[in-house]
């Protein structure tokens, strides 16, 4: 495999986050994008939702109160509220995981290096995910499938996925720490997400003595890659098409209140 372009990102705006990685997918179609793992910061508190997911269950007045922005993300999966954690996006061509291979076989390749990163950390993860119940959450870590990363059954690592005829794009979020309650009081029925999150919902500083640094949990995030893929990594930056694509994404859908966030357009 080619080398992984490595892109560290300062903190950003949640439009501008998700508008970045969408532009990635687009051009992969149309330019050569190389492979790509980036990790990326959230300027304050944002709440995102699947592409495809809709917002009826979300306490948008809540959300207005606390000048907590409402993003859509371009892959799917359910809302996450970001703030203590490792946020990551990772591109590859859909050919990396074989022709015809399924969403699944993708999900399942990821899947290893995440088990090894854990390891790396001295976390000892689950090997096999069993599904768990609450499979009308409108929250990511209240649902555990066959591809998540749990530890004693409860999700750590929540990774959605977005294709096209070209590449895979997966948008991952290694969860540091955990107010449950702060995530639980941004949707309507706040008191069953939080039973739901206080039964499948973990964090890493619940698991260990002392959560590492950011810049650790990067460098460990690349040694499990190049343990289980081989891959070697490069800085060279963003393309200048890519940021331009970025711009106009932010101009036409990652916007406050857009139709395409609040899912009156669904493309």
């Amino acid at each position: 495999m080619e080398p992984l372009r490595l892109i560290l990102d300062p903190p950003l705006t949640g439009f501008e986050n998700m508008s970045r990685d969408q532009a990635m997918l687009d051009l992969a179609v149309e330019s050569d994008v190389p492979p790509t793992l980036r990790f990326f910061q959230w300027d304050k508190l944002t709440l995102t939702v699947g592409k495809l997911q809709k917002v009826e269950s979300v306490n948008i007045c809540h959300l207005e109160r606390y000048s907590i922005p409402l993003v859509r993300r371009p892959t799917g999966g359910r809302a996450i509220l970001h703030h203590h954690e490792v946020t990551f996006s990772l591109l590859l061509p859909r050919l990396f995981f074989g022709a015809g291979s399924s969403p699944a076989e993708a999900y399942e390749k990821l899947r290893q290096v995440l088990l090894l990163l854990l390891e790396i950390l001295g976390v000892t993860p689950d090997r096999e995910a069993l599904n768990q119940p609450y499979l009308s959450s409108p929250y990511c870590f209240s649902l555990n499938v066959a591809h998540e990363i749990t530890v004693k059954r409860k999700k750590l690592i929540g990774v959605a996925q977005a294709r096209n005829r070209e590449a895979v794009l997966f948008q991952g979020s290694f969860i540091l720490s955990a107010d449950r309650k702060r995530i639980a009081a941004c949707f309507h029925e706040a008191d069953k997400v939080f039973h739901e999150l206080s039964g499948n919902m973990l964090a890493l500083e619940e698991i260990l003595p002392d959560i590492p640094d950011y810049r650790t949990l990067t460098d460990s995030f690349l040694e499990s890659f190049a343990r289980e893929w081989g891959v070697m990594f490069r800085k060279p930056g963003w393309m200048e098409e890519e940021i331009a694509r970025s711009a106009d994404l932010v101009r036409t859908h990652y916007y406050p209140g857009s139709p395409f966030i609040l899912g009156k357009v669904v493309e």
